[in-house]
């Protein structure tokens, strides 16, 4: 089956109703609702197959897909689109110039969403201090010599993180600069980037700590 007949198979599952028939999400693989209608959509589980092979096709496929988001955000996105773009519409009114559009605009969706981030993520090292150091692209910094990107006299946006690693007897924070990609595929690179420059040098980042709590 081509893509083409996978989006046809597709949006003929999309069923529409009140969001009440919506609530329980095992009959339906991707939901979406309107607040103010009470109005939702959902694509039935008997395209799931169509569906899962459709969206692993185009991740697959496009480099941008596969570096700059993750699997999960890109699938979500997908069906939201699917279930935007197509629903009420005669499945086999879809053709070539449809799925060639949907492609795009997903496309420019993605690179919408892509930034270079600064991710900072806490690491168990020593619980010494030490001058900063750099290994590859990643900086490490001592917690009593981080200085909190945006922080003022009156309010640092790292406190509460700051707090947590203390209590953890966690106190150094590796700093990577990930280039353009969502923020929860930065999130994911920033930890493999500082994993590969500890591993075996030093030792890994601290994985009871909540990096995303300390991204940018």
């Amino acid at each position: 089956m081509n893509q083409l007949s996978m989006l046809r198979e597709i949006v003929s599952s999309i069923e529409t109703g009140p969001r009440s028939i919506f609530t329980d999400g095992a009959n339906y693989i991707a939901r979406s609702s309107d607040v103010r209608t009470g109005v939702a959509s959902g694509i039935n589980r008997k395209a799931e197959a169509e569906l899962r092979h459709f969206v692993k096709l185009l991740y697959k496929t496009t480099r941008i897909f596969t570096f700059s988001t993750t699997y999960e955000e890109f699938f979500s996105s997908v069906c939201s689109k699917i279930i935007k773009d197509f629903q009420g519409r005669d499945s086999s009114s879809i053709i070539q110039v449809d799925l060639e559009k949907f492609e795009s605009e997903i496309r420019e969706h993605i690179t919408g969403q892509q930034a270079i981030r600064d991710v900072f993520v806490p690491c168990i090292i020593t619980t010494y201090p030490a001058s900063n150091f750099k290994i590859g692209p990643v900086e490490f910094t001592f917690i009593d010599n981080f200085v909190p990107p945006n922080a003022t006299p009156n309010f640092n946006p790292f406190s509460r993180v700051l707090e947590s690693m203390r209590a953890e007897s966690v106190f150094w924070i590796a700093t990577a600069s990930i280039p353009e990609t969502t923020s929860n595929r930065g999130l994911e690179l920033s930890d493999l980037t500082v994993d590969l420059a500890l591993t075996p040098r030093v030792t890994q980042s601290a994985p009871l700590m909540v990096s995303s709590k300390c991204s940018t």
